[in-house]
């Protein structure tokens, strides 16, 4: 399951739309309610906007003992987006605007690795 926090409205719908299609579960959170949706829905990935906080909740995630296991991608327009992440701890980027394959294939790759760290 992936949760979902995009400045965009209609940006999020669209990447909903594309995970739901390739077999994932989305939620939309946001900045106010991330984390009771971290914790009420325990996902495997926590996809984030950088506009919307991004490198403030990851951080604040990785610190926490209950969440610092899941990943986090981050997402923006920003040019220094792989040095935003870099601070913050961030498992991957996706620099918009993106190819949906690479939408895809960066959630897919981190929800199995954080369900094979589940496992073990």
């Amino acid at each position: 399951m992936v949760l979902l926090i995009e400045s965009d409205s209609e940006l999020a719908s669209v990447i909903q739309m594309i995970l739901v299609d390739g077999g994932l579960d989305v939620v939309k959170s946001s900045l106010e309610t991330y984390f009771d949706d971290v914790h009420k829905y325990a996902p495997d990935v926590v996809m984030v906007d950088e506009w919307r906080a991004g490198s403030t909740i990851c951080r604040a995630s990785k610190k926490n003992p209950a969440t610092q296991n899941i990943p986090v991608i981050l997402t923006s327009t920003q040019d220094n987006l792989r040095q935003i992440a870099r601070k913050c701890q961030a498992d991957d980027v996706l620099a918009k605007p993106f190819e949906i394959d690479d939408l895809q294939s960066k959630v897919l790759r981190c929800a199995e690795a954080h369900a094979k760290a589940l496992l073990n």
